[in-house]
C-alpha cells in the first residue's frame, strides 16, 4: 500500500533505451544501462510511495512505452529535457497531492536507495528537519569510480567552506550535497517557503554556470533553505553505486571517459554555482 504522505519525484530521458538483450550502439548501451535500472526503481517505488516521473523521452518511444506499464501506480509526466526543467515538473505535480508531506528528489538510477526512504523521510515526518541532505557513508563512496570519489568529495568540501564563509553553516558541517537525493518537507507551515526555495533560479551572467542544467532545483535548494533558516541536516545512507554502471564503464572505455569528463566539468561549476547563489548583490548608485 502507497504511503501518500511520501512523494518520490524523478526524471528520465534515455531516448536510445530498447526492451530487448543488446543494444546497437555505445549511446544504446547507456541508455540501456540506466534505463534498466530506472524501470527497476519504479517497480519497487511505486508500492510503496507516490511516485512522479517527468519523463522527457515521449510516450510513443520504447522507453517512454515501458514508463508507461503501470498506469495509476506511476504518475508520468512529460516534460522537456533538462535536470532543473523536470523536477520542477516532476515537484509541481506532486505537490497537487494535498496528502504529500514529503519530496523525495533522486535520479530513478538509484535502486539502493528504495531501501533508505522510511527512514530518511521520517525525519521530515517527525519534525526533526525541513530539508534532509543523505549522505555517503565510507562504505558506500569505496563502491564509487575513484575519480567521482575525490572529485566529488573536494567539491563537497570546497561548498562547505564557502557556505561557512557565508555565515549558514557552522564550521564542520560538511553536507554531501554533491549526492544527487534531497528529501523536501513540504507540510503546510513550510510549504509556501519550500516552493520559493525549489523554484527560485539562479541569476548569473557567466556562461560557464548552467545551473538550470545541473543544480538550480537539486543542489542550490540547499542554500537557500540555509538563507530561509530552515533545519537542514545529514543522515548516513549506506548506498551502493550500481555495479551494472561499474561494469559498463569497465567494458566500454569511451563511454567511461566521456562520463569521466561531463562529471568532471559538472562538478568543477558547483562550487561556483554555490558561490554565486550565496554571494551579496551588488549595489549600484
Amino acid at each position: 500500500m502507497q504511503d501518500r504522505r511520501i512523494a518520490v519525484c524523478t526524471r528520465t530521458f534515455y531516448p536510445h533505451w530498447n526492451n530487448g538483450e543488446t543494444a546497437d550502439s555505445p549511446e544504446g548501451t547507456n541508455d540501456k544501462v540506466r534505463g534498466d535500472l530506472a524501470l527497476q526503481f519504479m517497480e519497487m517505488a511505486r508500492r510503496r510511495y507516490r511516485l512522479v516521473v517527468a519523463d522527457a523521452t515521449g510516450p510513443e518511444s520504447p522507453f517512454g512505452r515501458a514508463v508507461r506499464q503501470w498506469n495509476g501506480d506511476v504518475q508520468v509526466v512529460p516534460a522537456s529535457p533538462g535536470i532543473s526543467t523536470q523536477l520542477r515538473t516532476a515537484y509541481a505535480a506532486a505537490m497537487n497531492d494535498t496528502k504529500a508531506r514529503v519530496l523525495v528528489s533522486t535520479e530513478p538510477e538509484k535502486t539502493d536507495l528504495i531501501g533508505e526512504v522510511d527512514r530518511l523521510a521520517d525525519d521530515l515526518l517527525a519534525d526533526r528537519s525541513d530539508l534532509l541532505v543523505p549522505e555517503r557513508s565510507d562504505e558506500s563512496w569505496n563502491t564509487y569510480p575513484s575519480y567521482q570519489r575525490e572529485t566529488e568529495g573536494q567539491a563537497n568540501r570546497t561548498i562547505a567552506r564557502i557556505l561557512e564563509k557565508a555565515g549558514l553553516t557552522a564550521p564542520g558541517m560538511n553536507l554531501d550535497i554533491l549526492f544527487g537525493p534531497k528529501l523536501f518537507s513540504v507540510r503546510s507551515d513550510v510549504r509556501a517557503r519550500m516552493v520559493g526555495i525549489l523554484w527560485r533560479q539562479l541569476v548569473t551572467a557567466d556562461p560557464k554556470l548552467k545551473p538550470a542544467e545541473h543544480g538550480d532545483a537539486l543542489n542550490l535548494p540547499v542554500a537557500r533553505a540555509l538563507q530561509a533558516k530552515l533545519r537542514v541536516r545529514g543522515l548516513t545512507v549506506n548506498f551502493a553505486y550500481p555495479p551494472s554502471q561499474l561494469e559498463l564503464e569497465a567494458f566500454h572505455p569511451e563511454l567511461a571517459s566521456r562520463y569521466r569528463e561531463k562529471r568532471l566539468e559538472q562538478v568543477a561549476r558547483f562550487p561556483a554555482e554555490f558561490q554565486a547563489e550565496v554571494q551579496p548583490p551588488t549595489l549600484t548608485a
